[in-house]
């Protein structure tokens, strides 16, 4: 997945939850909380609370980088 392509489905995350699958051990699971108006992403490798970021074009964007830049698998993408 490309950086474009995340972030698209990041904007349409309040409509379609998706997993990125990082590789075979890791997927990044983003849904969306109506009541909050936040996109949270949930690391299937730590059984720790999910992350929450308010659901604005800025969060998106830091969401991208900082997905790129925490899953070095992705980089090649």
């Amino acid at each position: 997945m490309t950086k474009q392509e995340l972030k698209n489905n990041l904007e349409n995350v309040i409509y379609k939850p998706f997993e990125l699958y990082v590789n075979d051990f890791i997927i990044l699971r983003f849904g969306y909380d109506s009541v909050d108006n936040t996109i949270n992403v949930r690391n299937t490798e730590h059984f720790a609370p999910a992350d929450y970021y308010l659901f604005t074009e800025e969060n998106i964007d830091k969401l991208v980088e900082q997905t790129f830049e925490n899953n070095h698998e992705l980089q090649g993408a």
